[in-house]
């Protein structure tokens, strides 16, 4: 090398280049923003739900034996 300082390989940035990319992610946005629409609107499967249930169920029970097994007896602890 001589020394010289060297311009930059990278291609300059062309506006028209920079506006079809902006275009092409709206174009992206607004097929995903479709799909996720009709996918919510098809809503939760039955079976699905029934589980989704039986877990809610589940960690009720766990939290309520949680509580009870919190709860002072009044035998132990007690001031004197």
């Amino acid at each position: 090398m001589d020394g010289m300082s060297k311009k930059s390989d990278k291609p300059r940035s062309n506006p028209q280049d920079a506006v079809a990319a902006r275009e092409r992610q709206r174009l992206i946005g607004r097929r995903l923003q479709t799909f996720f629409d009709d996918t919510i609107q098809e809503g939760v499967p039955d079976e699905f739900a029934k589980l989704l249930d039986q877990l809610d169920e589940a960690e009720s029970k766990r939290a309520s034996k949680t509580e009870e097994d919190d709860v002072p007896t009044g035998q132990s602890g007690g001031a004197r």
